[in-house]
């Protein structure tokens, strides 16, 4: 951890703690600490990693905020990102913490918001519709601090990175940097997705979508 923390200047460091399912046998651990549950465990364990962490800021997947005992030990300013649906994010500003939103946009999904399309290119509409905002009261809207796209591997290679990627994740940047509620159009992601095909990316055709210029 002191390594990471010089490596990266940034204030904040990425713990994790999401899909946890537990330490198995570790009473005589429990009963030297006075531990009577695994919840008290778990915040034990989030305590001595965001010590070890300090001056730096943790970030935690949604999970970790679901056990009360760790908010106690947490500090003021942690940010939790949602992953599983948009809901969470209005619980983490409303008790003080900052959030980031992920749900919506995973990458690998076809589907990620459950609406369904027929092509893979139009997730991108799900992706510049997703508003984190939406269900933030307005005095609260400074806590969320955005949101990331998510690309994960498990069925994902070499061969087919690119068009998973692209163009879908300039979806999340558009609703990112837009007002709220804003977003771009068609016209301007077949541009982008020619800038990215002439560029030597092999994002994944819009449909329809004219042919890309080559030089």
């Amino acid at each position: 951890f002191n390594e990471m923390k010089e490596l990266f200047p940034d204030p904040y460091f990425h713990l994790g703690g999401d899909e946890f399912g537990g330490w198995g046998q570790v009473d005589s651990f429990m009963k030297e600490h006075n531990l009577t549950s695994q919840n008290d465990l778990r915040a034990y364990f989030w305590k001595q990693i965001t010590d070890l962490i300090h001056p730096k800021l943790p970030v935690f997947w949604e999970e970790v905020f679901q056990i009360k005992e760790n908010l106690k030990v947490i500090p003021k300013g942690s940010v939790f990102q949602a992953w599983m649906s948009r809901g969470p994010l209005s619980n983490f500003v409303t008790q003080g913490f900052h959030g980031l939103l992920s749900a919506g946009w995973y990458l690998d999904r076809q589907s990620p918001t459950g609406a369904g399309h027929y092509f893979w290119g139009d997730t991108y509409y799900d992706f510049r519709n997703n508003e984190p905002l939406g269900s933030i009261a307005q005095d609260k809207a400074d806590l969320v601090f955005g949101g990331e796209a998510c690309m994960w591997a498990e069925q994902v290679d070499a061969e087919a990175l690119d068009q998973r990627i692209w163009p879908k994740a300039s979806g999340t940047g558009e609703k990112l940097y837009a007002p709220q509620n804003g977003g771009g159009s068609m016209g301007s992601i077949q541009k982008f997705r020619c800038v990215l095909a002439r560029r030597g990316i092999g994002a994944w055709p819009m449909n329809p979508s004219p042919p890309c210029d080559y030089p």
